[in-house]
């Protein structure tokens, strides 16, 4: 939809299906996956990845964005901190799996206000923790949330 607002929108067509630039090779242990969709959460993330960095400098943190100007921000603020900086895969399996599949992340962290189901739930089928940071649901729409996408806590 935005693509059809905003041409420029297709060109992250391959990323938000899955494919990664080739700069961003298979990882695995010590790789943290930062989920910062747009400027707001982009900007939180500079402090948390630089205290990830201080702790662990030998981590990678790969983050991704769902907003032109989100990935903007993050390209300028980011570029010496995280390797690579990536939109977002649509919340399908296939593509979230894709992605799971390049990064292979030790960690997924969602610094989002929303929730996004299939990126969760094939993180924990691939026994990836996660944690959501900024996450804001009540306690109804949270446990209606854990009875539909999870199971034994």
């Amino acid at each position: 939809y935005r693509g059809l607002k905003d041409k420029r929108y297709f060109t992250s067509l391959p990323e938000r299906l899955g494919f990664l630039p080739q700069s961003i090779q298979t990882t695995g242990r010590r790789t943290i996956w930062l989920h910062a969709v747009s400027v707001g959460e982009v900007l939180s993330a500079v402090t948390l990845i630089r205290e990830l960095r201080e702790k662990d400098p030998g981590t990678r943190i790969f983050v991704s964005v769902g907003t032109l100007a989100g990935k903007a921000t993050a390209d300028l603020r980011l570029k010496r901190l995280a390797p690579g900086v990536f939109f977002a895969p649509l919340d399908y399996a296939w593509a979230v799996r894709r992605v799971l599949g390049t990064l292979r992340p030790s960690l997924l962290v969602i610094l989002e206000t929303e929730i996004w189901p299939n990126l969760i739930l094939r993180s924990r089928y691939q026994r990836i923790p996660v944690m959501l940071i900024n996450a804001r649901l009540s306690a109804r729409s949270f446990a209606r949330w854990r009875r539909a996408w999870c199971w034994s806590a």
